[in-house]
């Protein structure tokens, strides 16, 4: 007996392809507002150091700013809340994030370094998510392990194609995670955390949804800074990588 289309249906429903599908559509219907062009969609990716490999649901460019888009759908209504102490509560500008640059017929130079880019908006290190076991790796960390690989992997391919050309370029490369989620920010005290419980009380917090944020933590890349850091304190920041997390696409690139 052949299956419904009711049945079809649902089998295509349940693929998060076409949430990236419609990503990559949303991002093209307004390239007239902020002239960002879908060059690529799995594209495909591979790191021959770790042996891993996979692809990048949208690669896109605008000048000299490459795009490494990453489409994680929800299943049902839900919140990822970031947890935003008062004391960092303005909105950056800043981001650790990947670049090359290469002159004529030379090797090109990588590194992820702190850069100030628009828009701005709150940075976080800390995403709660329902439903993650407290033995369990965190969602978005889980996300940056080959999210952040993948981006290397797609400078580096295109170091080789500008390297066989002798052109000489620079060229920055952003990874962007785009989700269906409602983001919260949890704005807070550390001094309003109780000692004996570990907990805060409903009349110390104060959540905001944001259209997007900064997603800012020690990650594990394989390029580095070329800035040697002289002491700890100066290691963690230089291991320090910068993750978009955006809620509407179209809105984070007209800014």
């Amino acid at each position: 007996m052949s299956e419904t289309s009711d049945s079809l249906l649902k089998i295509v429903n349940a693929s998060g392809f076409l949430f990236q599908l419609r990503v990559a559509q949303e991002i093209q219907n307004t390239f007239d507002t902020h002239r960002w062009k879908v060059v690529g969609q799995e594209h495909r990716w591979e790191d021959k150091d770790s042996k891993r490999e996979g692809f990048i649901d949208i690669v896109a460019e605008k000048e000299a700013m490459r795009i490494s888009i990453e489409c994680k759908r929800i299943q049902e209504d839900g919140s990822w809340i970031f947890l935003v102490p008062k004391t960092s509560s303005e909105d950056v500008s800043r981001a650790r994030i990947h670049w090359t640059f290469s002159e004529l017929s030379a090797l090109p130079l990588l590194g992820w370094d702190e850069l100030f880019l628009a828009p701005q908006s709150k940075e976080s290190a800390i995403c709660l998510i329902r439903g993650t076991g407290p033995k369990d790796k965190p969602m978005l960390e889980r996300l940056a392990d080959s999210i952040l690989p993948s981006t290397e992997s797609l400078a580096l391919e295109e170091a080789r194609i500008r390297n066989s050309t002798r052109s000489g370029y620079t060229a920055v490369y952003l990874p962007l995670l785009v989700t269906n989620a409602n983001l919260q920010i949890c704005l807070f005290d550390a001094d309003d955390i109780s000692l004996q419980t570990g907990k805060l009380e409903k009349s110390n917090v104060t959540f905001e949804t944001v259209p997007y944020i900064r997603f800012r933590k020690n990650l594990s890349t394989n390029a580095r800074s070329l800035k040697k850091p002289q002491n700890l304190m100066e290691a963690n920041q230089e291991n320090e990588r910068s993750i978009f997390i955006v809620n509407n696409p179209s809105c984070y690139l007209t800014r």
